[in-house]
């Protein structure tokens, strides 16, 4: 398949369109051509796990093995819109994290007062949940541009292997009935895709799965299972490598880390933060203990964490000094493997803590 089907299929015009907004193009030539001490416009996309609890125990995940260094929480509707205020013109919200956001009863709300403040929502859920056809009714119809499935299976035992305590079966009668609902009430929205992470033990069930998703008009999407380590969990005393769990003969994609290498920065710090459920804010995805995080929108504004210390200190590793100040106790980008790499392919001095 030529690259512009591809790019087209998952970046549609709408999605296009923001991205080449005035701020995210501004956010865009900083993160080309960062400035010393420049102060960034507010980020346009913000990932919020509304939920920071989970239903499965899998096993590479720090949720699943319980060892995600912060308490579980649910986040309030208020909450939630105070994390939209705090973000004025914000384009994009991500309704996921570490958590399952379909476990928070009101997330439904929430992706409706997102959605009707022109911001388009993605969501991204294990589906393994007992939904009514009431609550699968109210998600189609609340204004969710995007949602994205996690099944790596699809068989029980197949699936089940990764997604302790997860039901193939009810996986799919969700998805199945999002996609009959999406018909019965004529809507286009949402875009339904299922992501299959691949590892040895189901990757001889990729072509089941992704005859299944064409069958049903669902967007098949599969990458390794590698991606799941966090910073935090890389120097964690419980590390597993996921080499355990790789099959590299059968991976259709490479993770951006891994096909782009060390020759970008990260984009986590110039375009989406990261909000937990306890509306503590962490740099990106990638960590998730407490002391990783580097502001707190109870003490302070969104625009006074993303101008503050510890953000501009992150990005101003990827230059040849440390130019900013270091922050007291330093942030947890200095541990970051795409940090490091960075730094070390163009012979940068090695970050001073």
């Amino acid at each position: 398949m030529s690259l512009l089907p591809r790019f087209f299929r998952h970046y549609d015009l709408r999605k296009v369109a923001r991205a080449l907004s005035p701020r995210a193009l501004r956010l865009a030539l900083d993160f080309i051509w960062p400035r010393r001490d420049a102060r960034l416009p507010l980020p346009t996309t913000l990932v919020i796990d509304v939920c920071s609890h989970c239903n499965l125990r899998c096993p590479l995940c720090v949720r699943g093995r319980d060892e995600m260094g912060r308490s579980g929480r649910m986040m309030t509707v208020d909450e939630f819109r105070r994390v939209l205020d705090s973000a004025p013109g914000l384009l994009q919200v991500n309704l996921f994290d570490w958590g399952e956001p379909l476990l928070n009863k009101s997330a439904t709300q929430m992706i409706r007062l997102a959605a009707e403040s022109g911001i388009s929502v993605n969501l991204h859920s294990n589906f393994s949940l007992e939904l009514s056809d009431d609550a699968l009714r109210e998600l189609v119809l609340s204004g969710l541009d995007y949602l994205s499935v996690s099944a790596d299976g699809f068989t029980q035992p197949v699936y089940e292997h990764y997604r302790v305590r997860g039901d193939i079966a009810l996986v799919k009668r969700n998805t199945e009935r999002v996609i009959a609902l999406r018909r019965e009430l004529r809507r286009e929205r949402p875009h339904v895709t299922w992501q299959y992470l691949v590892t040895r033990h189901n990757s001889h069930e990729l072509a089941l799965a992704r005859a299944y998703c064409e069958r049903l008009g669902v967007t098949f999407f599969s990458k390794p299972i590698d991606v799941a380590a966090t910073v935090d969990y890389l120097h964690g005393p419980n590390y597993e490598p996921p080499e355990a769990w790789h099959d590299a003969t059968r991976l259709e994609r490479p993770p951006p880390e891994l096909a782009f290498g060390d020759r970008l920065r990260c984009p986590h710090l110039w375009w989406r933060p990261v909000v937990h459920a306890d509306l503590k804010v962490a740099p990106c995805c990638y960590v998730s203990r407490a002391e990783s995080d580097i502001g707190d929108l109870r003490a302070e504004s969104l625009e006074a964490i993303w101008n503050g210390a510890r953000y501009r200190y992150a990005r101003s590793l990827f230059s040849p000094q440390q130019q900013a100040p270091r922050p007291e106790g330093g942030v947890v980008c200095e541990r970051c493997p795409v940090v490091t790499r960075y730094r070390a392919r163009r012979s940068y001095p090695p970050v001073v803590s």
